[in-house]
């Protein structure tokens, strides 16, 4: 990432910085038509060579996709998160689908609604909640469980912001 694009210095006319004005100032001509790209080729020597307009676009599609993607930058480990629900979740959770332990089977938990695994006994809170399990949700829930749905019978959190988009990510390769 450069400094411009992570906007710790702000970009001079005629660069392209990913920005919705681009396409405008491309068009305009206040972005050079012609672009080069200055590579080493590994003894030192230089080359220098010219992008043609689809690898400009290109690269403009991409820095504004990655640079605007909530998704992208929110994702987790689930390996990490494996290991994470291996220390703090599988005390009372199970990850096999009807296997409900001290707490419900979290077995396609992503996309469901709260208190909706059959064969587990809910506290009345949750059966009220009404939310459905998605990552924002879970995130607020792993936080801070009593803060979100007050009278939940789930009293550990996870306060790590890195283990909840972990631990979430892996809920997430988790099938009924």
């Amino acid at each position: 990432m450069t400094m411009m694009r992570a906007g710790l210095l702000p970009a001079p006319r005629g660069i392209a910085d990913g920005s919705k004005n681009d396409r405008g100032r491309i068009t305009h001509g206040l972005i050079p038509t012609h672009c080069l790209c200055v590579t080493t080729n590994g003894t030192g020597d230089m080359r220098s060579y010219k992008m043609g307009r689809s690898m400009r676009k290109a690269g403009l599609v991409l820095m504004a996709v990655l640079g605007s993607s909530a998704t992208a930058m929110a994702a987790g480990d689930s390996s990490a998160g494996q290991t994470v629900f291996a220390t703090h979740c599988v005390a009372c959770h199970s990850t096999q689908p009807g296997k409900n332990e001290v707490g419900p089977s979290l077995a396609g938990i992503v996309g469901s609604k709260s208190a909706s695994i059959p064969g587990y006994d809910f506290s009345p809170a949750m059966k009220d909640a009404n939310i459905t399990w998605d990552d924002a949700n879970l995130e607020k829930f792993l936080a801070n469980p009593a803060g979100f749905i007050p009278g939940t019978k789930m009293f550990i959190n996870l306060p790590s912001d890195t283990d909840r988009q972990n631990v979430i990510a892996y809920l997430n390769t988790l099938k009924k």
